[in-house]
């Protein structure tokens, strides 16, 4: 009596781990995605240098002369988000309306609250 108590607490210890790992990882991949999208993530700090810098063993001289190249790169992406971003916006409108076109009336209302939660991808932040 006294085995079975001991497996079911080890294999709810066990499920509640997974259970948490997967909604902990999911929350980081989608602000990881999110920073990307938006133009947030940034080469010359954050996770991008950190390993670069592992990986590489760099001196102190090399990091801030690496720092220095993927800032400039930094601005220059920048820059170029900024002057595609309308012809983006005009592409992903043009796709949401021929997508909801091919639904039905049900379906485009579940589209169209789809499309309102994902919106806050495209804002100015």
């Amino acid at each position: 009596m006294k085995r079975w108590k001991v497996w079911l607490g080890v294999l709810i210890i066990f499920f509640a781990g997974l259970a948490v790992g997967g909604v902990g990882t999911a929350i980081v991949v989608r602000k990881i995605v999110r920073e990307v999208i938006t133009g947030k993530a940034r080469l010359s700090k954050g996770p991008f240098f950190d390993k670069l810098s592992r990986e590489l063993s760099l001196s102190g001289a090399q990091k801030k002369e690496i720092s220095l190249i993927l800032s400039n790169t930094d601005e220059e992406l920048i820059l170029l988000r900024q002057q595609h971003r309308p012809k983006l916006i005009k592409i992903y409108k043009k796709t949401v309306s021929k997508v909801s076109s091919k639904l039905n009336q049900a379906q485009k209302n579940k589209f169209n609250k789809f499309v309102k939660k994902q919106s806050d991808l495209w804002k100015d932040e």
